[in-house]
């Protein structure tokens, strides 16, 4: 399982793929789901526990995040984190 398990995510990895941002939505629950799983993953890390949550997790990113890709394509025109040029006064 771990084999193809690196198979995949090496080709991901090379996958022209945008993958959703991590970042505040306008759903809260969401938010909330999101910054719960963020912890979990620091303080499992940490102490070196429950891996295969970490794996399970990481899977659901990549499968729903590239699914939500796919469907929902990305504008790659506009970034939001850049900001706006200031007018030349």
């Amino acid at each position: 399982m771990l084999p193809a398990a690196l198979i995949v995510c090496g080709v991901a990895m090379m996958s022209s793929i945008k993958l959703p941002k991590l970042k505040p939505r306008k759903n809260v629950p969401f938010n909330i789901f999101q910054v719960v799983n963020i912890v979990a993953v620091y303080a499992c890390t940490a102490m070196m526990l429950l891996p295969e949550y970490m794996l399970g997790l990481l899977f659901l990113y990549v499968g729903i995040g590239a699914t939500w890709a796919m469907i929902y394509p990305p504008d790659l025109g506009e970034d939001d984190d850049a900001e706006a040029p200031a007018a030349a006064a």
